[in-house]
């Protein structure tokens, strides 16, 4: 959240070298999301749950949200509605994907 907000508080940053704005935005929330339900899970699979999986999806987006929020004060930004859907979806993908990867963790396991 740390490295988000300092970015978002640059009159100008780009993407990195060789993506677009929007693929950043969403592996960037994707990991944000992924790093709280690891947190949410205490790093255990058989804790990734729907509650924490829903949980972490929820709470990145709403980071998202203010994150864009924040960029209204800062000139040279502008907030986008396309940037929150961004967000989101890296949010919803890293989600569903560790959920998955819980259910086949579980399984295997007993």
């Amino acid at each position: 959240m740390v490295a988000i907000f300092g970015l978002s508080s640059q009159a100008e940053v780009g993407p990195p070298a060789m993506i677009s704005d929007k693929l950043a935005h969403l592996l960037a929330y994707g990991m944000l999301a992924a790093l709280i339900l690891r947190a949410l899970a205490s790093a255990e699979w058989r804790r990734v749950s729907a509650w924490a999986v829903t949980s972490a999806i929820v709470a990145a987006t709403i980071y998202g949200v203010l994150d864009e929020w924040h960029q209204s004060f800062v000139p040279g930004r502008t907030p986008e509605l396309a940037d929150v859907v961004a967000d989101a979806s890296g949010a919803c993908l890293a989600g569903v994907a560790l959920w998955s990867c819980g259910i086949i963790k579980r399984s295997r396991e007993g």
